[in-house]
C-alpha cells in the first residue's frame, strides 16, 4: 500500500474511532489525526459532499470535533475503503479516487469520492500529506 492509500485508509479509521468515542475527545487527538492532516492554506481544504453541501476548512473543523460520538453506541457503524486509485498530476499533488463504504444503524451506503492531496516538504526531505479537496458522490449498490 502506498503513502496515500495509507492517509485515506488511516484518515477513516480515526473517524470510525471519533464518532464511536473509541478514542478521548482531546484537542490533541483530534488535531494529531484529522486538523494536521488537512490543508488550511493555499488552497483551504474544501469538502463537498454527496448532497453538494460544500463546507469550507474552519466550518467542517467544528463540524466534526463536534460530531465527536454521534455513532456511540452504534455496534454496527463501521466505514472501510475500496478500488482506490492513484493519477499523479506532478509538483506533489496526487488524485486520488476510492469508494467508501459506510453502515450506519445496519444501513450500507457507498459513495465514491475524489481527493486531492499534496505532498509538501516540511524540512529537507521530510514530507507530509495534506488533503486539499474531496468530493463525494452518492453510488447506488
Amino acid at each position: 500500500m502506498n503513502p496515500r492509500q495509507t492517509e485515506i485508509e488511516s484518515l477513516h479509521k480515526f473517524f470510525v474511532q471519533w464518532f464511536k468515542a473509541e478514542i478521548p475527545q482531546t484537542n490533541e487527538n483530534f488535531n494529531t489525526h484529522f486538523v494536521q492532516t488537512i490543508s488550511e492554506s493555499s488552497p483551504p481544504f474544501t469538502l463537498v459532499s454527496p448532497s453538494g453541501v460544500k463546507s469550507s476548512y474552519k466550518d467542517l473543523i467544528t463540524d466534526l470535533y463536534n460530531a465527536y460520538a454521534c455513532r456511540k453506541g452504534d455496534d454496527t457503524y463501521t466505514i472501510w475503503i475500496d478500488n482506490v486509485q492513484e493519477q499523479t498530476l506532478g509538483n506533489g499533488l496526487y488524485l486520488m479516487e476510492y469508494e467508501e463504504h459506510q453502515c450506519v444503524s445496519k444501513k450500507h451506503t457507498k459513495r465514491l469520492s475524489t481527493a486531492l492531496l499534496r505532498e509538501r516538504c516540511i524540512s529537507g526531505d521530510i514530507t507530509k500529506l495534506e488533503w486539499v479537496r474531496v468530493h463525494e458522490t452518492w453510488m447506488t449498490e
